[in-house]
């Protein structure tokens, strides 16, 4: 086993599982079972445990919903604090370019 703290030799006749753990993925060794989970395995293990997507379809809010419930008339886009005006800023650039 290697990270960036350092390396484990290992006998190559002790090793049951090669691989290379990528973003996202999970290890875990089970000491009771002398067991690697599976990435797959765990994920489903704990997805199981409680109605993630029941709670994710019911707290989820869309964009587009809230958008579309404002009237077109009453759309705007919002001022962003420390930005400038766009008309402002084309005085300021055809000063810059004249001076």
């Amino acid at each position: 086993m290697a990270s960036e703290v350092g390396v484990v030799d290992i006998a190559p006749e002790d090793v049951s599982k090669k691989g290379r753990l990528n973003p996202g993925m999970m290890l875990l060794v089970d000491f009771q079972r002398h067991a690697v989970v599976d990435d797959d395995q765990l994920k489903k293990q704990y997805a199981s445990k409680h109605p993630y997507a029941n709670w994710l379809r019911r707290q989820k809010i869309v964009l587009k919903e809230i958008v579309d419930s404002v009237p077109k008339a009453e759309l705007a886009v919002p001022h962003i604090i420390g930005s400038m005006d766009v008309c402002i800023l084309r005085i300021l650039l055809i000063q810059a370019l004249v001076f």
